[in-house]
């Protein structure tokens, strides 16, 4: 229980200091969505720039494990997103999940794009963006 009084306390902190991202990240700690929190601008704004570092962050190394990543390997990963790689990025996040953990170590609990760590729109971006890479990697 004190866990949670803790990252309440930093989210009133957050809020009261109008920092975005520890808002968010307290938001997200504490199970809170973007709806249900009590500063949805703040959160949206804490995501909008997670989200935009992880896009311009040419340093996480996509585009090196999409060329060391088997062919086959390429093709499960395609095939398996196909139901989900025109979805709303909020929507089937638990299956956009498990697909992620499974073809990348990385998202898997504990490692260090652990899943638990983003909002579901930024689950939803990142699959996308592995996608449109694996896609333009099997051309």
């Amino acid at each position: 229980m004190t866990g949670k009084i803790d990252w309440y306390k930093r989210m009133i902190d957050a809020q009261n200091r109008q920092n975005p991202i520890q808002y968010d990240k307290a938001c997200d700690e504490l199970g809170i969505t973007i709806e249900d929190c009590a500063d949805s601008i703040l959160c949206q704004q804490g995501i909008n720039i997670l989200d935009s570092r992880l896009r311009s962050s040419k340093s996480s190394g996509l585009e090196k494990k999409v060329v060391r990543k088997d062919p086959e390997d390429i093709a499960r990963f395609l095939d398996e997103t196909i139901e989900y790689s025109n979805t709303s990025f909020e929507d089937y996040t638990q299956e956009k999940g498990s697909i992620l953990r499974k073809y990348f170590v990385r998202f898997n609990p504990g490692e260090s794009q652990d899943l638990k760590k983003y909002q579901p729109k930024q689950i939803g971006s990142i699959f996308l963006r592995l996608i449109k890479s694996y896609t333009k990697q099997k051309k």
